[in-house]
C-alpha cells in the first residue's frame, strides 16, 4: 500500500499497470497539467488511467459532520469549496431522511459538511476530460477520500470514465 505523507503534484498522467492501493491519509494527489482549452477533445486528457486486468483502490478518512437544517427543504444542491489555489477545502451536501409518523412520515433534512480529507485532484489549472479512466477489464475501488476537480471538465468530461468496474463503498466524487 502506498500511504501519502505529504501533498504530491504530478505534471504527468499516471497509468496503473499493477494492482495498487493508495491511502490518501488526508493529503492531496494533484495533476498539475491538462489541456489549456476546455473544448479540447483530442487527445483525451486523463489524470489516472487504470489498465486492463489491474485494480486501483483509493482509501482515506474524512470528517463528515451532520446537523439538522432549519429550513428542512429537500433537493438542495451540494457545494464544493476550493481556495484561490484550487485546493479543495470542504464539501457540503444534504440528505433527507424519512421516519414513520403515525400514518405518514416525517421528513428531516440534514446538512453534511466534509472537511479534513485526502483527495485526488485534477487540475489545479487547465482542464481534463477524465480525472480517472477505467479501461475495459480494469477496476476502481473507492473506499474513502475524494476524487474531484476544481474546474468544469473538458469537452465530454467525466470525473470517472469507466469501461470497466467501479465499486464505491465510501468516499466522495465531486466536480467543482
Amino acid at each position: 500500500m502506498l500511504r501519502l505523507t505529504a501533498d504530491i503534484s504530478s505534471s504527468e498522467s499516471i497509468t496503473i499497470s499493477q494492482n495498487t492501493t493508495i491511502d490518501l491519509a488526508n493529503h492531496k494527489l494533484y495533476y498539475s497539467s491538462g489541456n489549456p482549452k476546455q473544448e479540447t477533445k483530442e487527445p483525451v486528457c486523463a489524470f489516472i488511467t487504470i489498465s486492463k486486468g489491474h485494480t486501483l483502490t483509493v482509501k482515506g478518512e474524512a470528517n463528515d459532520s451532520k446537523t439538522e437544517t432549519t429550513s428542512g427543504e429537500p433537493g438542495q444542491p451540494a457545494e464544493m469549496q476550493f481556495n484561490d489555489e484550487s485546493v479543495p477545502q470542504s464539501l457540503t451536501y444534504y440528505v433527507t431522511e424519512s421516519t414513520p409518523n403515525g400514518l405518514g412520515t416525517r421528513e428531516t433534512t440534514y446538512q453534511h459538511t466534509v472537511a479534513n480529507f485526502g483527495a485526488i485532484v485534477a487540475c489545479k489549472k487547465d482542464y481534463v476530460n477524465q480525472v480517472i479512466s477505467v479501461q475495459d477489464g480494469g477496476t476502481l475501488n473507492l473506499e474513502g477520500g475524494m476524487i474531484t476537480t476544481p474546474h468544469i471538465l473538458g469537452n465530454d468530461g467525466h470525473v470517472i470514465f469507466s469501461q470497466g468496474a467501479v465499486n464505491i463503498s465510501g468516499g466522495y466524487v465531486t466536480n467543482g
